[in-house]
């Protein structure tokens, strides 16, 4: 119920789930899904602090799909898997403090 609260026409909380089993985590997955599907990253990423009762950080990614012009935002877990991934992509993650 919280997650349908929070999409709206210009964000996506989840994507589909991975279709096959991996080792790498779900967000991370998520995000080459995407990606497998056409859709960029803009850069840069923003690390946003999480104001919930978990605290940590989630990393808010801007998507375009260059097919259809649309422009979609994902909200994903700060992790290493995925900082990784996107560092290696060269794209720049704005607000990480350590």
């Amino acid at each position: 119920m919280f997650n349908s609260i929070l999409v709206t026409d210009f964000r996506w909380n989840r994507l589909q789930e991975p279709a096959r089993p991996s080792t790498q985590s779900a967000d991370l997955m998520r995000l080459l899904s995407a990606l497998d599907t056409g859709w960029k990253i803009l850069s840069p990423v923003r690390a946003l602090e999480c104001d919930d009762t978990h605290g940590g950080q989630a990393l808010e990614i801007d998507l375009h799909q260059p097919a259809t012009g649309e422009l979609r935002q994902l909200l994903i877990s700060r992790q290493e898997s995925v900082e990784q991934f996107l560092g290696d992509e060269g794209v720049v993650i704005l607000g990480l403090n350590g």
